[in-house]
């Protein structure tokens, strides 16, 4: 039996997991056989979003960030990250 410890450390490596995949995206035909099965899970999640046309959380955020230029290219984004920088 597995400790609480245990378990939560696995949630977390899952979410960490989960959430590489989305920020390093690849489309099928160019993924490589080598990946976890959890990237590969997400990333299949994604590809099932993208062919529905739902949007992702993230896609959501920038393109609120970019209404108010009417730029939806990511450069309003790009700004405030180099300004914070």
């Amino acid at each position: 039996m597995q400790h609480s410890d245990e378990i939560e450390n696995d949630v977390v490596q899952e979410l960490r997991l989960r959430s590489w995949a989305r920020s390093h995206y690849v489309p099928p035909e160019n993924r490589g056989d080598d990946l976890h099965p959890i990237v590969l899970d997400e990333m299949q999640r994604r590809d099932a979003e993208i062919l529905s046309g739902t949007s992702s959380p993230a896609r959501e955020w920038s393109q609120r960030l970019s209404i108010g230029t009417g730029n939806t290219d990511g450069a309003q984004t790009t700004a405030v990250h180099e300004t914070l920088a």
